[in-house]
């Protein structure tokens, strides 16, 4: 008697897909993270430059590790997610304030929603973006 046996790795396959929609998150949020820097609100400049990226290793090569801020004794921290998907935001203690009030005056430049507003402008291109990496990942 004659017997095949037919075997498929998918672990390989898997990884490959997952290297490369790693890639293309940190990709994504490193841009959403420039992007909304450049709608931070701005009094001394700090907001701006406490945007910080993370994936499920930490910090993404690019962003900023300042997320960790302590301000009048108060400490805020923006923990890594636990899946595969990046995390972009602030962690000051009055960042949340200025992206949530819609009736604060910015006199020096930025505006509120600078986090969401530019996601949501660009979220179809990041998803797309990630579905080819998925295709890609597929390919190799």
């Amino acid at each position: 008697m004659s017997k095949f046996t037919l075997e498929w790795r998918a672990e390989k396959l898997l990884e490959n897909v997952r290297d490369e929609v790693k890639t293309a998150l940190r990709k994504s949020g490193l841009d959403l993270k420039q992007r909304s820097k450049d709608q931070a609100p701005i009094d001394t400049g700090d907001l701006r430059g406490n945007c910080a990226v993370l994936d499920e290793d930490g910090y993404v090569p690019g962003g900023d590790p300042s997320v960790t801020q302590d301000i009048d004794g108060k400490r805020a921290e923006l923990q890594p997610p636990k899946a595969l998907r990046v995390r972009v935001g602030y962690a000051l203690p009055y960042a949340l304030a200025q992206h949530e009030n819609l009736a604060l005056n910015h006199p020096m430049g930025g505006n509120a929603k600078y986090l969401e507003s530019p996601f949501e402008a660009n979220r179809q291109k990041y998803e797309d973006f990630i579905y080819k990496a998925v295709g890609k990942g597929l390919k190799k």
